[in-house]
């Protein structure tokens, strides 16, 4: 993440700014996109596995998680900015812009985060196995599993990379300018920042999650329904 709209520094002490932030709300975030996703499908959609249902509730898992991860982000972007401790750069948020500076940016987040967990928990995985029985059927390809999920990670992922830049880099922005000073909304952003800044980091960044999370989550699932470890009925 540091690397996406910053100026690289030579020192490596630089990139781990805001780590233990990032990794304190990835961590729970990413617990969330998952759990409540298939709560979502069971509850709400009562286990139509249709694909609408199935993205509609990873998108809207992956929003929620992004009430968490928008105020994290607010603070590893200070973080990075200043060099201070978690604790002294909520408070400086919090005493010169109060909550609204905190959550400065996390209506962008949400949509951010919600695009990205649909692409990884629903998109990817469709994907992968629309591709691996197209190649095997039509082409007489044999290619395995896990190479298709790969493509379809990298395809999904710089899709995803294209639409949600500009949101996350005017929202980086926002966040930096978390007292309203030089931007007082988003219109002023897209003004003065172009939307490309930190691109090309960041669809690296991205197809290498959506690969990693939509593989491990669909091997996780395969697992868990053949095993039913928790004795779900």
């Amino acid at each position: 993440m540091y690397l996406q709209n910053k100026p690289v520094r030579v020192n490596p002490l630089y990139w781990y700014r805001g780590y233990v932030a990032n990794v304190g709300s990835l961590a729970p975030a990413t617990v969330i996109q998952v759990t409540l996703s298939h709560l979502l499908l069971s509850h709400v959609f009562h286990k139509d596995m249709s694909r609408r249902n199935v993205v509609t509730s990873a998108f809207t898992a992956g929003a929620i998680s992004g009430m968490i991860t928008g105020p994290a982000e607010s603070v590893i972007v200070n973080q990075q900015l200043h060099g201070n401790t978690i604790l002294h750069t909520l408070r400086t948020i919090y005493t010169d812009a109060g909550l609204r500076g905190i959550f400065r940016g996390t209506p962008y987040v949400m949509f951010r985060d919600g695009s990205y967990t649909a692409g990884y928990i629903a998109l990817a995985p469709m994907l992968g196995r629309h591709l691996h029985q197209l190649l095997r059927e039509k082409m007489q390809w044999n290619l395995p599993w896990l190479l298709c999920n790969i493509l379809s990670g990298i395809a999904v992922g710089s899709a995803l990379s294209t639409l949600t830049h500009p949101i996350d880099t005017y929202k980086t922005v926002l966040q930096e300018d978390y007292s309203r000073k030089r931007h007082p909304n988003l219109l002023s952003v897209m003004r003065h920042v172009p939307w490309s800044k930190g691109f090309v980091p960041r669809i690296s960044r991205i197809c290498v999650g959506v690969c990693v999370l939509s593989i491990s989550t669909t091997l996780l699932t395969d697992y868990l329904v053949v095993t039913n470890p928790f004795h779900v009925v």
